[in-house]
């Protein structure tokens, strides 16, 4: 087994073992920095976009280790996983971090997006998801058309996301994606978080890609 094939077994067990241990600190521990505790934790695409990632990475650490070929299916949803963790550590980056330095007045507000709990979901699951699906599974390559599906992800939630908030007024708009209560910026959010996914799709594509390397 070579030693880029371990790498990528452990970098999957990580974030699996991560994420794991991330949601059983919603249920056994105290509410986060964010007010998220239990089942309410389900309602952040924080917590859905890991946990998918999660459960492909389990799959493909199961694969590698076996020593087979990691079937499409799988690899085309660990693709559509890391991209919407990738969506979630670039909003947190450049959205809801800056937007509580506004709130707040304090620079030290960008580290609670990156502590305890989020810094397992908001960073480091999102770093090692990119590093493995495109750089150390490149052998596994998907098609362009078959690489849109991580577009899927972001959209359903938006979708949902604008029926929760806006229409059934169950939630909270607790992303302020609203900007204090203008619904009418909905509908915008959710065309423009479509079509940031869907150019993360085609530059993470493009690199997975990249000079494609040989099985080992």
């Amino acid at each position: 087994m070579s030693k880029k094939r371990i790498a990528d077994i452990i970098i999957n067990l990580i974030m699996f073992i991560s994420t794991a241990y991330a949601l059983l600190c919603y249920f056994l521990g105290p509410a986060d920095a964010f007010g998220s505790h239990g089942v309410a934790c389900f309602k952040f695409f924080t917590t859905d976009s890991n946990i998918l990632v999660a459960v492909a990475s389990l799959l493909c650490a199961i694969f590698l280790f076996k020593k087979t070929e990691i079937p499409q299916w799988v690899m085309v949803l660990k693709f559509a996983g890391t991209i919407s963790v990738t969506v979630t550590f670039l909003t947190v980056l450049l959205f809801l971090a800056p937007m509580g330095v506004l709130k707040t007045g304090h620079f030290e507000t960008v580290f609670l997006y990156f502590a305890g709990n989020a810094f397992l979901l908001h960073f480091s699951t999102p770093v090692l998801s990119i590093i493995s699906t495109t750089i150390l599974e490149k052998e596994y390559p998907i098609s362009k058309k078959q690489s849109l599906c991580g577009v899927l992800p972001t959209l359903v939630y938006a979708v949902i996301y604008l029926f929760m908030v806006v229409i059934f007024h169950k939630w909270e708009d607790f992303y302020g994606f609203t900007f204090g209560g203008r619904y009418q910026f909905v509908p915008i959010v959710i065309i423009v978080m479509g079509l940031f996914s869907l150019i993360l799709c085609l530059c993470e594509y493009k690199i997975m890609n990249h000079k494609v390397a040989k099985k080992d």
